[in-house]
């Protein structure tokens, strides 16, 4: 039997093996530690994952700021619209006047009863923003004309040469004012420019409907 000396810091070929097996080894486990799929932390990380998102939802909602869809510089003034969540999603505003149109008349076709009424319908953000554009000068100066306590007009417009139903001969839009930015609170089509009023009450009025609360010091403008 042969027998070998060792030198001092030299690690023979089997140490060597053994060692390397056992990081190999180790690294497997750790490997496998990292890959270890829990389906209850899964859920658990989906539901908080959902419940910030309807947060986020809830907090755009409640706030008037919205996306901004326009701006421009007016006597100096850096000018923005911006739509609302609201205005946007739950009144289907970012989608194009002829998806609304269509599916206003799908509805008209397809109802099979007279006591539903039309689905509710935002003006498109597009249509608003030329609007907005259009008669800037006019909502700026109508804000501080009217000077109103809660910072909010509706302003009122007859379409010209509407081919569609006559339920979108008018458009009807609420402006809040802040600063030198408007919101987009909500929007409607109309066929006389008073859905967002209550038939029994004169132009002037007040107090008028929206989104069937009454509110109170709402101004009504038409352009």
């Amino acid at each position: 039997m042969f027998v070998g000396k060792l030198t001092p810091g030299v690690v023979s070929r089997r140490d060597t093996a053994v060692s390397v097996s056992g990081l190999k080894s180790s690294s497997r486990t750790e490997k496998l530690k990292g890959e270890f799929f829990s389906p209850f932390l899964y859920l658990y990380n989906m539901k908080l994952l959902t419940a910030l998102k309807n947060l986020i939802l809830i907090e755009e909602n409640n706030n008037p700021r919205g996306t901004t869809i326009f701006s421009t510089v007016l006597n100096d003034k850096f000018i923005q619209l911006k739509s609302t969540y609201h205005q946007r999603k739950e009144r289907h505003g970012d989608e194009t006047y002829e998806d609304i149109v269509y599916k206003y008349n799908d509805f008209l076709y397809t109802n099979k009863s007279k006591f539903r009424q039309p689905p509710r319908f935002a003006v498109p953000d597009t249509m608003i923003k030329n609007f907005f554009s259009n008669n800037i000068d006019k909502i700026y100066n109508a804000f501080e004309k009217e000077q109103p306590k809660n910072n909010k007009i509706i302003f009122v417009h007859k379409r010209k040469n509407n081919q569609d139903e006559e339920n979108f001969d008018y458009i009807e839009v609420l402006l809040q004012k802040d600063g030198n930015f408007f919101n987009i609170i909500t929007s409607a089509f109309s066929k006389d420019g008073r859905f967002l009023k209550t038939r029994r009450e004169e132009d002037n009025a007040e107090r008028i409907t929206v989104e069937e609360k009454s509110i109170d010091k709402y101004i009504v403008i038409y352009i």
